[in-house]
């Protein structure tokens, strides 16, 4: 675990290079693993969530870490990233960090988080 931790710091590090850190620095990350069983449960988010946060405030980022998002709740989250991105002005660094289901719809290649509010796989057709 130690040594994947040194791995996730190095590869951020590398991500943003040393002129970011001068920078006002926002990271919104959101772990969900609490689904329904028609969407199946997940065992790491949470600690994916913890490990990236941990990171990143080594880095000077202000973290905002969120479990188990419905989808008003994601919807709501961006919306406050976005703000305070925003307000961080012209050199503000963001970083966005989502850990859970996820499906990408082939007609049009967009890919979609799944908030835990979906209860089936099928309710996304």
């Amino acid at each position: 675990m130690k040594l994947l931790r040194v791995l996730v710091l190095n590869l951020i590090v590398a991500s943003f290079g040393f002129s970011a850190l001068a920078e006002q620095r926002f990271a919104l990350l959101i772990g969900n693993q609490n689904y329904a069983p028609g969407v199946g449960a997940l065992t790491n988010p949470h600690k994916d969530i913890e490990l990236v946060g941990s990171s990143l405030q080594q880095l000077g980022f202000n973290v905002v870490s969120r479990k188990d998002l419905r989808r008003a709740d994601i919807m709501r989250e961006v919306s406050e990233f976005i703000a305070r991105l925003s307000r961080g002005g012209d050199g503000a660094v963001g970083f966005f960090y989502y850990s859970g289901h996820g499906v990408s719809r082939p007609t049009d290649r967009f890919n979609y988080l799944i908030p835990v509010d979906v209860t089936d796989m099928q309710d996304l057709n």
